[in-house]
């Protein structure tokens, strides 16, 4: 029997006899104690990936793609193949770690940051939450998306506006020297359930912003821009509604200068599923209105939103503390 065909069997043998496969692990842990590998395989999860040097010489580094929560990490040596799924600690996030070809793929539904340890026999790749490694994160949420397309009106759809704000919020997080870290709840044209808009948030995040275009079809002079934040009955802690408040009121403020709309003012909402479920502060810019002409001009231009954006950024900038 081939050697490695033999560990395979071993090491599931054993998953199945200990139940290994459904145990949930805290990958958040910043020190984590995790017991060593029990042997039956050259690639393996216990809380963390490691690949025994049996298999590997080197690993050369580990590639992250955000946008679809997967990270790969390539190594030298032989090539091997190894699935395993894991429930992570809150029993909702699965993590699924696939080895061919050289290549180790690690599939999540929320954001990782990892770090790379060995000693005489293994290489560790632990996996830990972002702010183990940045010290401000934003999460920024164009709204809607997908089979979504939020408002609709004058062949311009909400979900695309929404995205290409978003996006340019991004890359001047991404571009800039502020410190601060940035991620998206969609990077492109996909569906995101609300309720896992706050969710990833929670988990990695210092600030959520969700980025919207307001409307109203029955008076479409109506315009302007507005800011909501959660009301008391939506805040988990009291604290969460103050902060959420006071960086509303900074990007409102912003925004609407930058933009030269009406200041509609900040709200407090305790309806929208993307701020009751928020345990960070959380806001909701309604940035113009699609179904005012003028507006709905404005939001096609370019420049127009590269001033939202920026204004958003000084604002976010300001309320994290930001360099």
């Amino acid at each position: 029997m081939n050697k490695k065909f033999f560990y395979i069997l071993v090491f599931v043998v054993i998953m199945l006899l200990t139940g290994c496969g459904g145990k949930s692990k805290d990958v958040f842990s910043e020190n984590p104690s995790f017991p060593p590998p029990d042997g039956s395989s050259l690639i393996g999860y216990d809380g963390r990936i490691y690949v025994s040097k049996e298999l590997a010489t080197a690993i050369n580094g580990i590639d992250s793609f955000d946008a679809e929560k997967r990270y790969v990490i390539a190594y030298d040596g032989d090539t091997y193949e190894y699935t395993y799924t894991a429930a992570l600690e809150s029993g909702a996030e699965v993590l699924t770690v696939e080895a061919a070809n050289n290549e180790i793929t690690v599939r999540t539904s929320l954001f990782f940051v990892f770090s790379i340890t060995e000693d005489a026999d293994y290489f560790y790749i632990t996996l830990a939450g972002p702010r183990t490694k940045y010290a401000k994160i934003v999460m920024i949420d164009p709204g809607h998306g997908g089979d979504d397309p939020g408002a609709e009106y004058g062949g311009v759809t909400e979900k695309d506006i929404n995205l290409e704000i978003a996006k340019l919020l991004f890359k001047m997080f991404e571009n800039g020297n502020s410190g601060i870290k940035a991620y998206m709840t969609r990077y492109g044209d996909d569906f995101v359930y609300r309720a896992d808009r706050p969710a990833v948030s929670n988990a990695a995040a210092d600030l959520f912003i969700s980025i919207h275009c307001d409307s109203y079809p029955d008076d479409t002079s109506v315009g302007g821009t507005s800011t909501y934040y959660p009301s008391d009955a939506a805040s988990n802690v009291g604290r969460l509604k103050a902060a959420s408040r006071e960086i509303a009121g900074m990007v409102q403020d912003d925004v609407s200068a930058a933009l030269g709309t009406r200041n509609r003012g900040i709200i407090a909402n305790s309806e929208l599923v993307v701020l009751k479920d928020a345990k960070i502060p959380a806001i909701l810019v309604e940035v113009a209105f699609l179904t005012n002409d003028g507006e709905r001009a404005m939001l096609q231009d370019g420049d127009e939103l590269e001033k939202a954006a920026a204004a958003m950024y000084g604002a976010i900038v300001r309320a994290l503390g930001g360099k």
